[in-house]
């Protein structure tokens, strides 16, 4: 054995007598509460010293470590007398394809205990560290120095050290016969040919107890609060916050929730569950454009989608002037953004049309008429002149000339750079564009 290795020998050996120490200093702190004689608190106290000698203590540390397993996925919340199998699942042994979530998809899982719950102090024993790794990893790698460590604490008794090793290592230990039970939970799976699978549920212990971690640091850390506090009050802050409205708290283990589990102790038997139902979107209604000579100039230019095809279309159009192919495959690129634009303007026109009728007409509205005829039809069962002239069908053409004067002014810049062809491309693509707009606007008159 490395000088490295002895020392870190002797450094958990000091961690153990340290933990069994502590235990002893609780154990006393307890008897001292109780109301006994003199006499028997004296035999009690000796008792307890003879329980806490080191390798009593291991030994009795190591046959509780038979009771219990360490799982990620649990049967005990699923019903409290349940007496089927826990599992712990190891993604590292269980690879799965990325696009499917599932415990293999967090990092690290934290595992539960399964078992008899008298014997929960074993796992937190074995949690002990030093130097980065706990004493149940130490047991798994096999680890000289913790070996070292149980020789000492047997007084160099191998049997005593191997016993204790096997013995601990049987937390991690799969099931020998794993088995589920009437009271646990199980679905019918169907097959193809006509039978089926029998599957048996479990409850999963480390991804539940992941999110109520990640749950409880959005909810409650002090970043949170503090970002809380300061939208309340109106205030800038540098991050904001998160809620998760319907929250659902699921009670498990009954009235000791250390009943279904470690973890299910830490959270308090609770479980929380996210409301797992469509979003109920509130669509603003849109503002009818008073203030402006036409929607055209001062509302549809606004509008990011509307604006973002615009630019996309000069930037194509910048594309087509620095180069001398003109193919199919260019001219469809332009057809299609002229067809976003025109499904933009015409997505507008559907929103205004659902204001209350004779929008219109109220003074504040500056719009050319051709573009109230359009955007506020329902006007005409509320204004007879109004009625008169959206009959006579010629409002379509005049918004047409509207929206092409528009688009190009929009695009001049890069208009300027084509050359005579290019132009002739151009006017004929949009007046083709603009015939079936007028179209909609006629089917809609």
């Amino acid at each position: 054995m490395t000088p490295e290795q002895e020392q870190d020998a002797h450094a958990l050996e000091q961690q153990i007598l340290q933990h069994i120490a502590s235990s002893l200093q609780d154990k006393q702190k307890a008897l001292d509460k109780k109301t006994l004689s003199p006499e028997d608190k004296q035999a009690a106290w000796q008792e307890l010293q003879a329980k806490h000698q080191p390798a009593t203590w291991l030994d009795g540390m190591a046959q509780r470590a038979r009771q219990v397993r360490l799982a990620t996925h649990t049967v005990k919340p699923l019903h409290p007398d349940a007496r089927g199998s826990s599992l712990r699942f190891d993604p590292k042994h269980h690879p799965a394809p990325a696009h499917l979530l599932g415990s293999h998809s967090l990092p690290a899982l934290l595992s539960d205990v399964a078992g008899n719950s008298a014997a929960l102090n074993v796992p937190k024993f074995l949690s002990l560290s030093y130097a980065g790794r706990s004493l149940l990893q130490r047991l798994q790698d096999a680890d000289p120095a913790m070996w070292m460590a149980w020789l000492k604490l047997a007084d160099g008794d191998e049997a005593a050290a191997q016993r204790w090793q096997a013995d601990f290592l049987e937390i991690i230990a799969p099931e020998p016969h794993p088995s589920s039970h009437t009271l646990a939970k199980q679905v019918y799976f169907p097959l193809p040919d006509g039978g089926y699978h029998l599957l048996a549920l479990l409850f999963p212990s480390s991804v539940v107890h992941a999110q109520y971690l990640a749950l409880q640091e959005a909810r409650f850390s002090d970043e949170a609060k503090a970002a809380r506090i300061a939208s309340s009050k109106k205030m800038p802050h540098p991050h904001g916050y998160r809620d998760f409205p319907q929250l659902l708290i699921q009670r498990i283990g009954g009235s000791n929730a250390q009943n279904a589990g470690q973890l299910s102790a830490e959270r308090r038997g609770q479980n929380w569950l996210l409301a797992a139902v469509p979003p109920q979107w509130r669509t603003q209604p849109e503002a009818a454009p008073y203030g402006v000579t036409s929607v055209f100039d001062g509302v549809l230019g606004r509008r990011r989608p509307i604006r973002d095809a615009v630019q996309k279309l000069g930037k194509y159009l910048a594309r087509l002037a620095n180069t001398q192919h003109n193919n199919k495959a260019m001219r469809d690129g332009r057809q299609a953004l002229l067809e976003d634009i025109c499904l933009g303007v015409l997505d507008y026109a559907e929103r205004l049309r659902k204001l209350a009728p004779g929008w219109s007409a109220q003074s504040n509205c500056q719009l050319p008429l051709c573009e109230a005829l359009w955007l506020d039809p329902l006007r005409v069962h509320q204004d007879a002149e109004f009625y008169a002239e959206r009959i006579k069908h010629d409002w379509p053409e005049q918004v047409s000339q509207h929206f092409a004067l528009w688009l190009n002014h929009a695009l001049r810049s890069h208009l300027d750079t084509l050359d005579d062809a290019s132009h002739y491309e151009w006017r004929r693509a949009l007046q083709c564009e603009l015939n079936l707009f007028r179209d909609i606007l006629h089917d809609n008159s």
